[in-house]
C-alpha cells in the first residue's frame, strides 16, 4: 500500500511541476505602478498554510506542513511533504480622479519537505516567486515649444519578475530544545521594462499610445539577474505551561460536569513557548543588461538603431534579511504568533550605482484554531477538524515617492480542510485583502484582494518493519 502512495505522491510532484513551472517563466503576479521600481513588488514568502496568517512564519512550525522563511522548521516536520498553492488577485488602482480595476495571478509556491520518522531531521527544497512587475504608466506632459506649448507623452510599460529556488536541511540539536537549519537560495530572474516619448496626438485603434508617428521614440531595457545567499535559521521551542482541568467536586453542577468530560483529554497537554530568529545574507549577485533605442523614420518605426548599453555582466549588490518571531502554540490545537522582518534595500545598487530606495519593515500578527480537542481521535467529527486561520500586518516597503514613504496595510482570513482522518492532508484556502499607497502628492492607491489555494500532501516514509 505504500508503495502505491508514494507513487500517487511522485504522480502529484509531477503534475504541479507542470502546471507550477510555466507560470514561473512567464507570470503576471502584478499590475502595480509601484513595480517600476527597483526588482518590483516583493511577494512575502507565505507557503499556504500561512498565507492565511498573512505571512506568519518566522517561529512558527507544523508537523505536516512546510514553512519558508525558517529553515530550523523543517525538523519539526514528522512526515514526507508537498505544499503547492497559486494564486488569483484583483487590484483596484485609484487616483485621486478615477479608479480602474485589474486582474492577475500566478504560482504561489511550490515545496517538499523529506524526512525520516523520529528523526527530527529534514531536507527541503523550493521554488517561489521573489518579485513581480506588471504595470503600464502613460503621462501627459506640457512643454514649451519656440513661441508656443505642446504636449508630450510619456508612456513606461514593464512585466517580468524574479524567483527564488531554494536547497538546505533543518533539525533538532540532541537532548535541547532548539532546532537550527540553513538553506542555500538561487535567485534568477529577468524584468523587460519600454519607454516609448513623442508628441501628443488623438488617440485611435491604431494609435493607442496617442503619439505622433515622426516623433516617436522607444527605449527598450532588459535586465537578466542572477544571485545566491544563504539563510540561516534557529527556534527556540519549550513546554511554556501545562493545561490544567480542574476536576468536578460534589457540588459542581451538571453543566459543570458535563463541560469536564469535554476537556478533560487536554489534561496536562503542553503548551510550547517559540522564539525564532532568521538571517540571510547574500554571497553573490550580478546581471546582464540591454539597453536599445528604436526611432522613428518617414512616418513609421524600424528596427534598433542603437544599442545604448550591452553589458555582459555587472554586479547587484543585494539586501541582507533579518526576522524575528515569536509564539505561543498547542501542536495541532492552536497557534498565535507575531513576525518582525527587516530588509536593507538602501545598499541595493546596479553595476555600483545605488538605487536610492529605503529599508523595508514588515509586521505580521497571526494566529490558527482548531476546535477539534484531541487530535488523536480519527473520529473526531469533519467540522472540529477544519483549522482556522487570520492575521494582520504593517509594511513599510522599500519606496519612498514625491517626499511620501509607500506603506502598506491589511488583513486575511484562510482554512485548512482535511482530506484524510489523520488531518495530515489539506485543502488550504486564504482570502487576503491589502492597501498599499495613497491618492495625495499625485500618488497612487492600490487595493489588493488575494485569493489563494493551495494543497498540503503527507506522506509516512521509511517507516520500519515490526516484522521481518
Amino acid at each position: 500500500m505504500r508503495r502505491i502512495h508514494r507513487y500517487i505522491f511522485f504522480v502529484s510532484i509531477a503534475v504541479v511541476a507542470a502546471l507550477g513551472t510555466p507560470p514561473v517563466r512567464a507570470q503576471q503576479q502584478t499590475y502595480s505602478p509601484y513595480s517600476e521600481y527597483g526588482v518590483g513588488e516583493l511577494n512575502t514568502p507565505a507557503m499556504s498554510r500561512y498565507f492565511g496568517m498573512y505571512g506568519l512564519g518566522v517561529a512558527a512550525g507544523d508537523p505536516y506542513s512546510v514553512n519558508y522563511q525558517n529553515p530550523a522548521s523543517w525538523g519539526q516536520v514528522r512526515t514526507t511533504t508537498l505544499d503547492f498553492s497559486l494564486q488569483a488577485r484583483n487590484t483596484r488602482l485609484s487616483t485621486a480622479q478615477t479608479s480602474i480595476p485589474f486582474g492577475s495571478g500566478g504560482l504561489n509556491a511550490l515545496a517538499f519537505v523529506f524526512t525520516k520518522p523520529r528523526s527530527n531531521f529534514g531536507v527541503s527544497a523550493g521554488l517561489l516567486p521573489y518579485s513581480s512587475v506588471g504595470y503600464e504608466v502613460r503621462r501627459v506632459i506640457t512643454v514649451p515649444n519656440d513661441t508656443t506649448t505642446a504636449n508630450m507623452v510619456s508612456h513606461h510599460e514593464g512585466q517580468g519578475g524574479l524567483n527564488t529556488f531554494y536547497l538546505g536541511a533543518g533539525g533538532k540539536l540532541r537532548n535541547l530544545p532548539i532546532y537550527v537549519g540553513g538553506s542555500l537560495n538561487y535567485l534568477f530572474g529577468t524584468v523587460r521594462n519600454t519607454y516609448t516619448s513623442g508628441f501628443a496626438t488623438t488617440v485611435s485603434a491604431s494609435n493607442p499610445l496617442g503619439i505622433t508617428p515622426t516623433t516617436r521614440t522607444e527605449v527598450h531595457r532588459t535586465i537578466s539577474y542572477q544571485g545566491l545567499s544563504a539563510r540561516a535559521g534557529i527556534i527556540y521551542r519549550d513546554t511554556l505551561f501545562r493545561t490544567h482541568i480542574p476536576a468536578p467536586d460534589s457540588t459542581s453542577s451538571a453543566r459543570e460536569r458535563a463541560r469536564y468530560q469535554r476537556r478533560k483529554v487536554e489534561q496536562n497537554a503542553p503548551n510550547f513557548l517559540r522564539v525564532g530568529l532568521i538571517w540571510e545574507q547574500p554571497v553573490w549577485g550580478r546581471s546582464e543588461r540591454d539597453l536599445i533605442v528604436v526611432g522613428s523614420s518617414g512616418g513609421s518605426l524600424y528596427n534598433a538603431v542603437d544599442t545604448l548599453d550591452r553589458s555582459p555582466q555587472v554586479s547587484v549588490s543585494l539586501p541582507f534579511t533579518a526576522g524575528m518571531g515569536i509564539c505561543l502554540e498547542r501542536e495541532l490545537r492552536y497557534l498565535i504568533g507575531l513576525d518582525i522582518t527587516y530588509q536593507n534595500w538602501s545598499t541595493f545598487a546596479l553595476d555600483g550605482e545605488n538605487q536610492h530606495l529605503q529599508n523595508l519593515l514588515r509586521l505580521s500578527l497571526g494566529g490558527e484554531w482548531i476546535p477539534n480537542r484531541n487530535p488523536t481521535n480519527l473520529n473526531a467529527p469533519f467540522l472540529s477538524r477544519i483549522a482556522w486561520r487570520a492575521g494582520t500586518g504593517y509594511e513599510q516597503s522599500y519606496l519612498r515617492l514625491n517626499g511620501q514613504a509607500i506603506t502598506a496595510y491589511g488583513a486575511s482570513v484562510g482554512m485548512g480542510i482535511p482530506i484524510s482522518k489523520l488531518s495530515s492532508n489539506r485543502i488550504n484556502l486564504g482570502l487576503q485583502w491589502q492597501r498599499r499607497g495613497t491618492t495625495e502628492n499625485n500618488l497612487v492607491r492600490e487595493d489588493n484582494v488575494r485569493f489563494l489555494l493551495g494543497i498540503s500532501f503527507s506522506e509516512l516514509w521509511y517507516s520500519p518493519r515490526k516484522y521481518q
